[in-house]
């Protein structure tokens, strides 16, 4: 009895097993490959998508940066604006220091003393004043309120000079005085 070899048989079940193996390779294959595109997909979309926040971020940098900018001009201009106020105030207060003091002595003095001219040291906060008396009496009595303890407190030291004599009897005198914070720290000097 002849034994048949089948040759075939043999190579199909090997065929089959290699197709198999192939098979399964080829399914692993996809499979990673489906894997890496789908890694690969979602790695683009999260890039695409970083890429649009630091686009917005970066726009909103840029926004608050200008805004920024502009109220640094703003709060310059304020700053600017506040400082004028402020020395326009100080001219102010200096000045009505000086009405007041003019008027102060113009009550005190009454009407026989004339006030001819006047002299404003703003920096030294110093009035100078020139009177005009119509007798030796009424300047008496102007020495006499200069030296009034009163008018010393609010005023501190006050100076007398240039005392004249003219023609038609009348006496002028000048008056240096200090307003302000200057008097008190004269007033308080002189009394220690």
């Amino acid at each position: 009895m002849a034994r048949e070899i089948n040759f075939v048989q043999s190579r199909r079940k090997q065929l089959t097993k290699n197709q198999e193996n192939d098979l399964k390779i080829f399914k692993i294959s996809g499979a990673v490959f489906g894997v890496l595109v789908v890694v690969f997909v979602i790695a683009l979309g999260i890039n695409f998508y970083l890429q649009f926040r630091i686009k917005g971020i970066k726009d909103q940098e840029k926004r608050m940066e200008t805004q920024i900018l502009s109220n640094g001009l703003i709060e310059q201009s304020i700053l600017v604006t506040t400082e004028k106020l402020k020395i326009l105030a100080e001219l102010f207060d200096q000045r009505y220091d000086k009405q007041a003091a003019i008027e102060y002595f113009s009550n005190i003095f009454g009407p026989e003393v004339l006030i001819k001219d006047i002299n404003y040291a703003a920096d030294e906060k110093i009035l100078s004043l020139r009177i005009q008396a119509t007798s030796i009496f009424i300047l008496e009595q102007v020495f006499a309120q200069l030296s009034n303890p009163e008018v010393e407190k609010k005023f501190g030291i006050i100076n007398k000079s240039e005392l004249i004599r003219n023609d038609r009897g009348r006496y002028s005198m000048a008056i240096t005085l200090s307003l302000g914070e200057e008097a008190a720290k004269t007033t308080t000097t002189k009394k220690k």
